[in-house]
């Protein structure tokens, strides 16, 4: 299957960054007038994030067992010997403050050193991995897709295919100055109409279903929509968001562990456990997840405002084509058959 999925990934067409005055689909190229723009020099991750990727659960279930493990030494412990622990810990407290301080001091200095600034809003984030790491990453999270969904590419000439191509390359033309733009771009459109749904990877896939187009009347709102994805990728929310997991998850090693080792049975640990990820997810998954997605609307509607001047583009588009996202959200439509070839109308030509 892998031979199959790369042999789809080459049908993906290629987007160029810039060709002259306009972009067009064909051998990738790059923009040589790009602007640079300033970030803090990457930093690599200490594990490959592959491989963290593996540990993470790992790591939970040994703070888990590590605690559980503690618990159930400490209760079999007699008094003598847990006095006789107890002072021990007294007389070594210099030490564990020691150790702890450096540990914090540690973490502390692995934090800061991995504060970036991010491409176009300027914004300090914490990024754990280098962007080829995520690009790696990125790719391989394409060619499963691509195994997924094998049977369900649509060709270079199917009308949605080049609809999706000539709104990209019309975004990529109006951006070439910014270079987190130049990179190789394709695009992959995947007919199935249940799918509300489009996004865009670090290595440059821009993936669309049937469904979202869809929800489209007309180029607008597929530029809306393929800004906001293409956002992400300038913006490297992916990356961001491996690295801010991979923080959560050291940052919950300790607490976890604590909650295995002094509560005082399995009952309670289970329903604090499941009650502090609850919290962890509140209040630091949501709103992070929340504040990426509107950094990315901010940016996105830049992109897509760049390929019409004032006030040729109508801003209605924008939230029309929100408020039909939130009315699907809303009830399901029915599905339109996957083989009706239909190609958007041109921005300006109405619908």
């Amino acid at each position: 299957m892998l031979s199959v999925a790369r042999g789809l990934a080459a049908r993906t067409g290629r987007l160029t960054a810039c060709s002259g005055d306009r972009c067009v689909l064909g051998p990738a190229g790059r923009c040589q007038r790009a602007a640079a723009l300033r970030t803090s020099a990457p930093r690599p991750a200490p594990l490959p994030p592959a491989v963290w990727l593996v540990l993470r659960p790992i790591t939970k279930l040994a703070a888990v067992l590590f605690g559980r493990a503690y618990r159930k030494w400490w209760q079999a412990l007699p008094k003598n010997k847990r006095a006789v622990f107890m002072a021990s810990v007294r007389r070594n407290r210099r030490k564990i403050a020691a150790a702890s301080a450096l540990v914090g001091g540690l973490s502390l200095n692995y934090y800061y050193s991995h504060l970036q600034t991010t491409p176009v809003t300027g914004r300090t984030r914490f990024v754990a991995f280098t962007p080829e790491q995520i690009v790696k990453i990125s790719q391989e999270g394409f060619e499963m897709m691509i195994e997924e969904h094998a049977m369900d590419t649509l060709p270079p000439d199917h009308g949605f295919y080049r609809t999706v191509v000539r709104v990209a390359n019309r975004l990529l033309s109006a951006n070439r100055d910014l270079a987190e733009m130049q990179r190789d771009w394709a695009v992959t459109v995947v007919a199935d109409d249940a799918h509300v749904n489009a996004y865009a990877m670090e290595c440059g896939n821009i993936v669309v279903f049937t469904g979202m187009l869809l929800m489209c009347d007309n180029d607008d709102q597929l530029g809306c929509v393929l800004g906001h994805e293409m956002a992400h990728t300038v913006l490297g929310h992916s990356g961001e968001r491996l690295s801010k997991a991979h923080l959560l998850d050291l940052l919950m090693i300790l607490p976890l562990a604590a909650i295995w080792a002094f509560l005082p049975n399995d009952g309670i640990s289970v329903f604090a456990h499941w009650f502090f990820r609850q919290m962890v997810t509140l209040l630091g998954d949501l709103p992070h997840s929340r504040a990426l997605e509107t950094e990315a609307d901010e940016v996105g509607l830049h992109l897509a405002a760049r390929c019409h001047p004032m006030p040729e583009r109508d801003p209605r588009a924008v939230v029309e084509e929100f408020r039909k996202m939130l009315l699907e959200q809303a009830a399901a439509r029915r599905p339109h058959p996957k083989s009706v070839p239909l190609e958007l109308p041109r921005a300006g030509s109405g619908g």
